[in-house]
């Protein structure tokens, strides 16, 4: 029986994840259902970010919510999500792009970034979401679309929509990243 992910679980899963030594394998045991959709999805995913993506890079897939990719510069990581439990904590399947600042000046760094809000937002096209919570070190920025990944038809879309994204992201916010003291 899976549990309920909540934002506040992913956020301190994530918070685990970056202090310490990235996943390398599957631990050896049962995947519930929703972990093996997570798994066909980001293998899928890996495949075809190899074939069409111009600048990100995939790790190894998971069974995971989130798949990341290195954006040049330590505590900062772009991220690709695919939830069953959106942002809003309703029962509504989402993926979602995203930017994780981290580390010891996350706070400082986001503030930087966030006063190029309005130049980003218009170089991507997009308004993001802009996200710190109180307690955590972590913050991210955010695109989400309301879509139900798990579904074999909708797969394709999803992984054009991320990869698309995904590199907007990089191109955007990595020669800001870089500028940062």
């Amino acid at each position: 029986l899976d549990t309920p992910l909540t934002p506040e679980k992913v956020w301190r899963a994530m918070q685990v994840e970056r202090r310490g030594p990235g996943i390398t394998r599957v631990a050896r045991k049962t995947l519930t259902v929703t972990q093996r959709a997570q798994l066909a999805f980001w293998t899928g995913f890996d495949r075809f970010a190899k074939e069409r993506a111009k600048r990100i890079k995939p790790t190894k897939p998971q069974p995971e919510t989130w798949m990341d990719m290195a954006i040049g510069r330590s505590d900062f990581r772009l991220a690709a999500f695919a939830v069953t439990l959106n942002w809003d904590n309703a029962r509504e399947p989402e993926i979602r792009a995203s930017l994780w600042v981290d580390g010891p000046n996350a706070e400082g760094n986001f503030a930087l970034l966030a006063r190029e809000r309005d130049a980003i937002h218009n170089e991507l096209g997009e308004d993001l979401d802009w996200v710190t919570k109180p307690g955590v070190n972590l913050r991210t920025v955010h695109l989400r679309r309301a879509v139900d990944w798990r579904r074999p038809d909708t797969r394709e879309d999803c992984y054009r929509w991320l990869v698309d994204k995904l590199d907007q992201f990089h191109k955007v916010f990595q020669p800001r990243i870089r500028q940062l003291p």
